[in-house]
């Protein structure tokens, strides 16, 4: 298997999540694929991001925003701490993640300059439950964040609960892990050297990444496929989970881990697919081994586990 790896990401969250730690603030990291205008990944370059937080909506208020020079891998791939870089508007220590939604907006200079162009349309920031809780959220000893009826580590929805938010409208919505693998050895797709576009390469929403895998020409099987017919708890609405959703999944693992155990199983020390493409051949995956995140690219024709996901 280890020759099928093509990078390795270390020790990280990758995409739009807040990692828990016990100093405050606290900068979370952010892992992208930089592409030109012809969606190609700008490879071995030193680049420009601007990230900008807006609240309540993804066309809301900035609340802050910074200024980053990275460079990018071999397969156009970049890693910065957000809170980290050059603050442009507010500051990152002062945003109080448990008063409202949070988006990002993600801008890219290929130069390194200042011409930004959008490289994601603003996608929400999903907050760990450690950093909801710091941030005045979740009372001591309490699991259920403010103003919410459903928790991290509550058995609903066919699986069980590690992610809760709310909409512009105040509605609640929450994401779902099935309480056992899919499966444990099958390819990315048998598309295998074809790229299944832009539409699947989503960090954060693996709904519609899982949407675009099966509806590419020529597609009979793939992980997404085994989540998509998945239909436990009797609903139909199960997806291949993206990596930024598979991290904040690993972020929550101590609310979830014994829920898990009691309902299914929690993810196994085993490498799983995301629903994140990287190119034409290689796709993002996750593997837990006790240890912080790993977030790797492989082969899509590597054999893996598959864990589903859905949302309500």
């Amino acid at each position: 298997m280890i020759k099928y790896v093509i990078s390795l990401l270390a020790s990280m969250i990758v995409g739009i999540t807040v990692f828990a730690q016990e100093s405050a603030p606290q900068p979370f990291n952010y892992c992208n694929v930089a592409r030109d205008r012809q969606n190609k990944p700008i490879t071995g370059k030193t680049v420009a991001i601007r990230l900008t937080i807006l609240k309540t909506s993804p066309t809301g208020g900035i609340v802050y925003q910074e200024k980053q020079l990275t460079p990018t891998n071999y397969f156009g791939t970049f890693l910065i701490a957000l809170g980290s870089g050059t603050a442009q508007i507010g500051s990152f220590d002062k945003i109080k993640w448990a008063d409202d939604s949070y988006y990002i907006k993600v801008d890219l200079d290929a130069s390194g300059g200042s011409d930004f162009s959008a490289l994601t349309a603003p996608e929400l920031l999903h907050v760990p439950f450690g950093q909801y809780a710091r941030s005045g959220g979740i009372e001591p000893g309490k699991n259920v964040r403010t103003g919410f009826i459903h928790y991290v580590g509550e058995p609903y929805g066919g699986g069980i609960v590690f992610d809760t938010w709310k909409d512009a409208k105040g509605v609640e919505h929450g994401l779902v892990v099935a309480p056992n693998d899919q499966d444990d050895s099958i390819s990315w797709s048998n598309k295998e050297n074809a790229a299944a576009g832009l539409a699947a390469q989503s960090i954060s929403n693996g709904a519609a990444n899982t949407a675009a895998i099966l509806s590419q020409s020529g597609h009979l099987r793939s992980a997404a496929q085994r989540c998509h017919s998945y239909s436990g708890g009797g609903f139909h609405d199960w997806y291949l989970p993206s990596v930024a959703e598979l991290n904040l999944l690993d972020d929550n693992r101590e609310k979830i881990k014994k829920a898990l155990s009691k309902e299914g199983h929690p993810l196994g020390q085993f490498i799983y697919w995301t629903s994140t493409e990287i190119s034409a051949s290689n796709a993002f995956v996750f593997a837990r081994y006790g240890l912080p995140s790993n977030n790797m690219v492989f082969s899509k024709y590597s054999p893996l586990h598959v864990r589903a996901i859905r949302s309500f």
